[in-house]
């Protein structure tokens, strides 16, 4: 009786190892779709994917998938973000790093310690950002673009495209645009 019980034990353990492997290599290759591909549309159905198939027996790649989910559809603008940390809050509570950073971009905690870092998501000459900044919500970076006439213009992160919100031309008027501001909804811009 010893025997079964410790054989029907083991084959328990290689049973959630190999699901773990495969969660993690589920993960892995979603990522991958997200940030190598640059396809967050398509990393967020395989993120979905793994949350249904893993919801309950793999928790810890559950939440996870979540959390890159989340931040996915925070990348694209989506509403679905918040909706997403927060069933991460809600359905995971006892997954503390994926809660923590989902509290983070909730508000309600701080950030855990990653350390500081930056990487280059813009450059382009000719651009005046001196006085000039990114929106409230970081997806786009208000700027003068003196290639066109010192006209206002706004710089999307996430799609890569520029708009032009004024239409002088300084050769011709004497009116460029200078200290671009954001309201605080980030819904326009002030200059």
């Amino acid at each position: 009786m010893k025997r079964i019980a410790i054989a029907i034990l083991a084959a328990l353990l290689v049973a959630g190892a190999q699901t773990r492997n495969e969660a993690e290599r589920l993960l892995a290759a979603a990522k991958n779709t997200e940030l190598v591909d640059g396809n967050p549309a398509a990393a967020i159905k395989q993120y979905g994917a793994i949350v249904s198939k893993y919801g309950k027996t793999d928790r810890a790649a559950a939440a996870a998938a979540l959390v890159r989910m989340a931040e996915c559809y925070r990348k694209t603008g989506d509403a679905e973000a918040r909706k997403t940390y927060e069933r991460v809050v809600r359905e995971y509570p006892e997954q503390k790093e994926a809660v923590a950073e989902a509290r983070a971009w909730l508000g309600g905690a701080t950030a855990p310690d990653m350390g500081i870092g930056t990487h280059q998501v813009w450059t382009n000459v000719n651009r005046n950002f001196e006085n000039g900044g990114p929106s409230p919500d970081g997806r786009y970076i208000a700027y003068t673009n003196w290639d066109d006439g010192g006209n206002l213009a706004v710089h999307d992160l996430s799609s890569g495209t520029d708009r032009k919100l004024t239409h002088d031309d300084v050769d011709k008027t004497g009116n460029f645009a200078e200290i671009p501001v954001f309201t605080p909804d980030g819904r326009q811009n002030c200059v």
